[in-house]
């Protein structure tokens, strides 16, 4: 498949590390004793296909399942089993996976702009391909003609079941005329979402400032920046939104920059998600749901639209109090600096006033300079810590894979493996700076599962990317806590997808249900708000000291800061995914703007929307933003009541944790998966106890 050369490059390569890995840890490696057993699990990606061979990859995968599908559709009734039907269609579903994960992550952080738009052209193909797979009512039947489910092993039960379901729910079950309309809608809205998203990773319009009008930023902050002649360029990426939102003092800076991050991709977008919901409309009246969102959460925890309505609406009436008295917190901060500074008082937090005022708190009632705290959390020291915690944690083992093929030279690749056997668990790529046309949040990518593919088990792989703060010349790169949180979070969903073993790539790792999702990432998260964790997690990059006592119990008491608002914020996200799904009609901005109205006391900027860059509701979190709440109930339970009471460094409770709730993956639903844990129901108690609920 390769070329002579970087044939001979990939396999001295690879042989090197099967080398050291023999070597370093004797016969631990029973299960994969030749070097061609090892060979057969390491990463295959080059990161180096040009555009047409990208498309002829893509291609001959669908001519191959197309065919063979075309085979199980064929085979006579007395030949229907589920090995022969269930087998080599869970073998392609794992094949289509691979293919469609490498195309998404090409499109999110390739250079080459002919490989994103190949990418971005073939994810439309093969999504197409996809959902007429999905939709063929030979292969439907054929699944409702296999007999002896009772008799089958549990795994492969489900897989049954399952897919049965998941096809009702597509419609199979209808005449053809409808079934045919269901087929040109998920085209239709898959296509979009795939524009939607890509909008975002593209968008790239930049901002000039003089250094007057970006008063309150740090020195580090403006090396940082390319300049232009006296102005500074800042982008619309995090690295530049963020830190200018919590720290520029002057007014019309923050206002301008607020207002073009709200506007992101207004003019495309907006378009896009209100056709998107038109069609999701006319899905659940085909299939008889009373809205979206009950067609959705008809399979994950909450079961019901209304649940998620009443979850969020009980919680609000708990915060809302403290909502109140937090906001006012924020005026009170604000009429004391317009009237130090001489500037008229409004009465009122704007949008870009938020973060400016919410980090005024954290400074003044909290004492927490994070100027000053950026100063201990080197990436370089925090990314060698956090690995450290996790295979202390999970009872793993990382073996940096040098000379490794990335996609971009700042890519790394890690092997894991389990510290106790020795076995070969799967890969990890952390690709965690910003960069031109890159994914602008941060997140976990799946490359391909931990499941077993035609008979024999493969490993996992997957790619988290970020976007924190660059080096500079003089100066490592620095991180914030909140980085380091959202490190630790989604280095988390990589574990879950590692440490995840299943028979079905349908079950694997995160393919939990939506609203259970984050929770193990969440319970992650703890680990960053602990004395214990973050004397490890902290040195500064001068001194190589690690935080001083005093400075981490501000720290960890700066957690309860603005946490009603931090709260009353996702209800107010959560409850605009809510209506826009259960409204006929919606406008997106009046919902957002009375959201934000009922639940913040805010309005949002004139000439802004929100949701244009919203990238939740075309990301397959359409009508599920609420599970990033809803799990936090469980993550606090996890954490509070196993790990708190049993040490947060305890190998025996982390590895309960990292076989009871992420080793399964969905082969159970989520509420057994935190019965098998807790070893009882979980409870709301320790996330009220959390945010200062009694």
């Amino acid at each position: 498949m390769f070329q002579s050369k970087p044939m001979r490059y990939e396999l001295g390569r690879v042989l090197r590390i099967y080398l050291k890995q023999s070597n370093r840890f004797g016969n631990v490696y029973c299960k994969m004793s030749t070097f061609s057993e090892f060979l057969s699990h390491f990463p295959d990606y080059t990161w180096d296909f040009p555009p047409e061979k990208i498309e002829k990859r893509c291609r001959a995968m669908m001519d191959c399942v197309k065919k063979q599908v075309d085979s199980i559709a064929k085979l006579p009734v007395s030949e229907v089993t589920f090995e022969t039907v269930c087998q080599p269609l869970a073998d392609l579903e794992t094949e289509i996976d691979k293919e469609r994960n490498l195309i998404e992550i090409f499109v999110n952080s390739s250079p080459d702009a002919a490989v994103r738009d190949k990418c971005s052209e073939m994810s439309k193909v093969v999504s197409d391909f996809v959902i007429e797979l999905a939709m063929r009512k030979d292969v439907y039947d054929q699944l409702q003609r296999i007999t002896g489910a009772d008799k089958l092993p549990y795994e492969s039960a489900r897989y049954l079941d399952k897919s049965i379901l998941y096809r009702k729910r597509d419609g199979l079950h209808l005449p053809e005329t409808e079934r045919q309309r269901l087929t040109d809608l998920f085209k239709e809205m898959s296509n979009l979402c795939i524009d939607f998203s890509r909008n975002i990773s593209e968008e790239n319009e930049e901002l000039e400032f003089s250094k007057e009008e970006l008063d309150g930023m740090t020195e580090d902050f403006f090396k940082s920046l390319t300049q232009k002649g006296d102005k500074y360029i800042l982008t619309l990426k995090y690295p530049h939104v963020v830190p200018l939102l919590k720290q520029c003092k002057v007014v019309k800076t923050r206002e301008i920059m607020e207002k073009a991050y709200n506007r992101r991709c207004i003019d495309t977008n907006i378009k896009i998600l209100n056709r998107v919901l038109e069609l999701r409309k006319e899905r659940v009246d085909i299939l008889k749901y009373k809205t979206h969102a009950d067609y959705v959460t008809e399979i994950l925890m909450s079961k019901t639209g209304a649940k998620v309505s009443e979850f969020l609406s009980s919680l609000f009436e708990k915060i809302k109090d403290s909502v109140k008295k937090e906001k006012n917190r924020m005026l009170e901060l604000k009429r004391k600096e317009c009237e130090e500074r001489k500037i008229p008082f409004d009465n009122r937090i704007n949008m870009f006033d938020n973060g400016y005022y919410q980090n005024m708190v954290e400074e003044i009632d909290f004492q927490v300079d994070k100027n000053l705290i950026k100063q201990y959390f080197p990436f370089e020291h925090v990314t060698q810590q956090l690995l450290e915690i996790y295979q202390t944690l999970l009872v793993l083992r990382f073996e940096k894979v040098e000379e490794a093929k990335v996609i971009h030279p700042e890519v790394s690749l890690y092997a894991v493996f389990d510290q106790r056997s020795g076995d070969l668990l799967g890969y990890f790529y952390l690709d965690l700076f910003p960069r031109p046309f890159k994914y602008t949040h941060a997140a976990c990518f799946p490359l391909h599962p931990g499941c077993d593919y035609k008979g024999k088990p493969r490993v996992s792989c997957a790619v988290m990317m970020a976007n924190f703060t660059k080096p500079l010349l003089e100066k490592p790169s620095l991180l914030t806590h909140e980085e380091v949180e959202t490190y630790f979070h989604e280095f988390g969903h990589v574990m879950h997808h590692i440490c995840s073993r299943t028979k079905y790539s349908m079950f694997h790792g995160t393919s939990v249900e939506r609203d259970f999702v984050e929770a193990p990432s969440q319970m992650l998260e703890n680990w960053c708000w602990e004395e214990e964790s973050l004397r490890k997690l902290s040195c500064h990059y001068e001194t190589k000291k690690p935080l001083p006592d005093e400075l981490i119990k501000k720290i960890c008491k700066s957690r309860m800061a603005n946490i009603a608002l931090f709260i009353a914020r996702q209800i107010s996200l959560s409850m605009f995914d809510h209506i826009i799904h259960t409204t006929e009609h919606a406008d997106t901005f009046k919902v957002y703007h009375d959201c934000l109205k009922k639940y913040l006391e805010m309005e949002p900027t004139p000439g802004t929307n929100f949701a244009a860059a919203f990238g939740h509701m075309c990301g397959g979190y359409d009508a599920q933003y609420y599970g990033y709440l809803w799990s936090q109930v469980y993550s606090y339970d996890m954490f509070k009541s196993r790990f708190k009471q049993e040490g947060i460094f305890n190998p025996e409770t982390g590895m309960s944790y990292r076989m009871k709730i992420l080793y399964p993956g969905s082969t159970k639903d989520g509420s057994e998966l935190l019965r098998d844990f807790l070893g009882r129901d979980p409870i709301m108690e320790p996330f009220l106890e959390s945010a200062g609920i009694k």
